[in-house]
C-alpha cells in the first residue's frame, strides 16, 4: 500500500508506535482451501480520528487486513471466524450446502494471500456474510458497510507514476509545511490539503504549469484520505478544463471512483443506522445520531443531516470536544 507522501512525512516520527503484524497460515472451514493472512499484534491511533470515528494508525490500518477472505469460496470474517473453536459452525454448514457469496470484482481462486484481494472487496463480502445471519442487528450490518466505505481512504493509485514525482512533491511540500498547525494527524492532513489547494489556486505563485494541477491532485487525495469526499470532489472540479498527463488522469479517475464507491456504501448504512436508533434510549443514542448526521451530509441529504445534528447542540451533557465536531458537521450541512 502506498501512503500519500505528505501522510508519510507527517507520520515519519511515529515509527516506534507503528502497527505490527505477522503472517499466518489459514485453512478455510468452508472449502478447505489454504492461504495466508496477516494477524495484527499491535496498533495505535496516532493519526487521529476522521469525523466518522475512523482512527488512523502509523504503520498500517489494522482493519484493512483484519478482514480475511478465502480466495476460493469467498468466505470472509475476522481471525476468530477461521478458528476451529470460535468459528460460526451453523453458518459454515449452510455455506457448504449452498454458497451465495459473490465478490464485487472477480478474485483469482489461486491467490495465495488474502491481502492481495482489495480490502473493499473483502469488507463487502464480510457484509454479505453478516447479512446471512437471520438474527443480525442493524448496527452490525451498518458497521460492515461503513467499514467497506472507509477502505476507500487507503490503497491508492500510485502517484509514483507521475514524472519526477518525488522531487516535485518535495518542492510542493516545502512550500506548504510552514502553514500547518500542530495537532493530530487528521487536522494536520486537512490543513495540508487546504494549503495545497490554496497554492494551486494562487495565480501569482511561481508554480509551473505542470506543478499547479499536481498540487490540486495532492489536495484532493489528502481530503479523500480523511473522508472529506465533498471537498475532494470540489477540488477535482477545478481540473475539468485542464489537460492532464496520463499519469495524473489515472490518479484523478481513481479518486473519483473511490468517492463514488464510498458514497454507495455509506448510503447502504444510513437506513440501518436509523433503524438502530429506534432501539436505543435517548441517552445512549448521541453518537449514532451524530454518525447518521455525518453520513447523511456525505450523501448530500443536508436537511436530514441537520435533523440529527442540531438537537445534539442543545444537549449540554455532550463534552466540549465532541460538541465542536457536531457544530463543524452542522455548519458543513448548512453551507453545502
Amino acid at each position: 500500500m502506498r501512503i500519500p507522501r505528505l501522510v508519510a512525512l507527517l507520520l515519519i516520527t511515529l515509527v516506534a508506535s507503528a502497527t505490527t503484524s505477522e503472517e499466518v497460515d489459514v485453512t478455510c472451514p468452508v472449502c478447505a482451501n489454504e492461504f495466508r493472512a496477516e494477524a495484527w499484534m499491535s496498533t495505535n491511533s496516532v493519526g487521529g480520528q476522521d469525523r466518522d470515528f475512523l482512527e488512523h494508525a502509523a504503520g498500517g490500518q489494522v482493519f484493512l487486513f483484519s478482514c480475511w477472505t478465502c480466495p476460493k469460496c469467498c468466505y470472509t470474517g475476522s481471525s476468530t471466524d477461521f478458528d476451529e473453536e470460535e468459528m460460526p459452525k451453523d453458518l459454515i454448514a449452510k455455506l457448504k450446502a449452498k454458497n451465495p457469496l459473490k465478490a464485487a470484482q472477480p478474485i483469482d481462486p489461486k491467490t495465495k494471500h488474502t491481502g492481495e484481494i482489495p480490502s473493499w472487496i473483502r469488507w463487502d463480502l464480510n457484509a454479505q456474510v453478516v447479512a446471512l445471519d437471520p438474527e443480525v442487528k442493524p448496527a452490525q450490518l451498518a458497521f460492515a458497510y461503513l467499514r467497506t466505505a472507509q477502505t476507500q481512504r487507503f490503497e491508492w493509485e500510485s502517484l509514483g507514476k507521475v514524472a519526477d514525482f518525488d522531487a516535485r512533491a518535495e518542492k510542493l511540500w516545502n512550500r506548504v509545511k510552514a502553514e500547518l498547525p500542530e495537532g493530530n494527524g487528521r487536522d494536520t492532513t486537512v490543513a495540508a490539503a487546504r494549503a495545497y489547494e490554496k497554492l494551486a489556486a494562487d495565480g501569482g505563485s511561481d508554480l509551473t504549469a505542470a506543478d499547479r494541477p499536481l498540487a490540486r491532485v495532492l489536495a484532493a487525495q489528502l481530503f479523500k484520505s480523511r473522508g472529506e469526499d465533498l471537498e475532494a470532489a470540489r477540488v477535482l472540479d477545478g481540473l475539468k478544463d485542464v489537460k492532464l498527463t496520463p499519469a495524473l488522469q489515472g490518479v484523478v479517475k481513481d479518486i473519483r471512483t473511490r468517492i463514488a464507491r464510498e458514497k454507495e456504501y455509506i448510503a447502504r448504512a444510513i437506513p440501518l443506522l436509523e433503524a438502530h436508533l429506534k432501539t436505543l434510549e435517548p441517552a445512549k443514542a448521541v453518537s449514532i445520531h451524530y454518525l447518521a448526521g455525518v453520513c447523511l451530509r456525505k450523501v448530500g441529504e443536508n436537511e436530514k443531516s441537520l435533523a440529527h445534528l442540531q438537537p445534539l447542540l442543545e444537549n449540554k451533557e455532550i463534552p466540549p470536544g465532541f460538541r465542536e465536531w457536531i457544530a463543524e458537521e452542522a455548519a458543513k450541512a448548512k453551507g453545502s
